[in-house]
């Protein structure tokens, strides 16, 4: 039962972020038939408590403003459209305009002595004041789901012994899906990611690098939008997860031809920590460190809508 209460209560239009300069956001958008210039009412404990008017409408959020309160508006607020002869609607009078009563001249009893003019004096010029920079922050309204495709450096420790000349890091490339969860802020990414790293061997002659594939499917639970900058349409997110590893040793067979005794293929599962940056909707920059295995990823992001 609590599991559908709370869902009947995700379906109802609320106040989920409250901004500067009197600026709400609702993440309900044109599906729920919000129109710009709309009146809403808003609702707590089943009375009246304030009125917005819907400034833009976009497919997953809505932005309003505070055009009335009786009682300070808070974050869950609900949200409906503004009904006639509402309670706000009672108390917006407009306020009656104060009629001037016609002065009456008065009768000069005598001539007055005009008075000499008298010398102005010189204006001083007013110096332009500069204009506040206002920090109208609007954190990225990400949707529910979408897919990002990921191009980056991928740098493997693998532990060869004393052989094991050096690792250089290598292009690699992945995959993620995002599903919103639970929270408002928490996803679900399932993602896929490869690479093929070089390792090279000293040998008595020059070092012989040794190709290699390194294959990971992955699943993390990420918090989006938890710190932004401000003066900034980007937000940071961070997350951990675990993974599936499997690193094909010796791809082309180099090394399996003169000796028998090498493992070919090792596979795993492995728990990694998850940083990522979000300049827009469409680009961000995430980190990935596996914890047991040492390797990490630095990858630039594009999302796919």
């Amino acid at each position: 039962m609590a599991c559908s209460a709370a869902r009947a209560l995700g379906d109802v239009p609320q106040i989920n972020l409250i901004l500067e300069n009197g600026l709400v956001l609702i993440y309900k958008g044109a599906d729920q038939g919000f129109k710009p210039g709309d009146n809403l009412d808003v609702v707590r404990g089943g009375e009246v408590v304030g009125r917005l008017q819907v400034l833009d409408v976009f497919p997953t959020f809505t932005k309003a403003k505070i055009i009335a309160q009786e009682k300070t508006i808070e974050v869950f607020d609900i949200v409906a459209p503004a009904a006639p002869g509402s309670v706000m609607e009672k108390t917006e009078k407009p306020k009656e305009e104060k009629k001037e009563k016609p002065k009456e001249e008065k009768k000069e009893k005598s001539e007055k002595k005009e008075k000499p003019p008298k010398k102005e004096e010189p204006v001083k010029k007013e110096e332009p004041k500069e204009k506040k920079q206002e920090n109208n922050f609007v954190p990225v309204a990400m949707p529910d789901k979408f897919y990002n495709l990921s191009l980056g450096y991928f740098y493997l420790n693998q532990d060869m012994g004393e052989a094991s000349v050096d690792q250089p890091p290598v292009i690699g490339y992945g995959i993620d899906y995002w599903m919103r969860r639970g929270h408002k802020n928490a996803y679900l990414v399932a993602g896929y990611f490869m690479a093929s790293p070089e390792i090279r061997i000293g040998t008595t002659g020059a070092p012989v690098s040794v190709k290699n594939k390194f294959r990971s499917f992955s699943l993390s639970y990420v918090m989006d939008n938890s710190k932004a900058e401000k003066g900034s349409k980007g937000s940071f997110y961070y997350g951990l997860g675990a993974a599936y590893r499997q690193f094909e040793l010796d791809s082309d067979s180099l090394l399996t031809s003169l000796t028998s005794t090498m493992e070919t293929e090792e596979t795993g599962v492995d728990f990694h920590l998850i940083l990522g940056y979000r300049f827009d909707k469409d680009t961000e920059f995430k980190g990935l460190y596996s914890v047991d295995e040492d390797y990490y990823s630095l990858s630039l992001c594009f999302g796919m809508r």
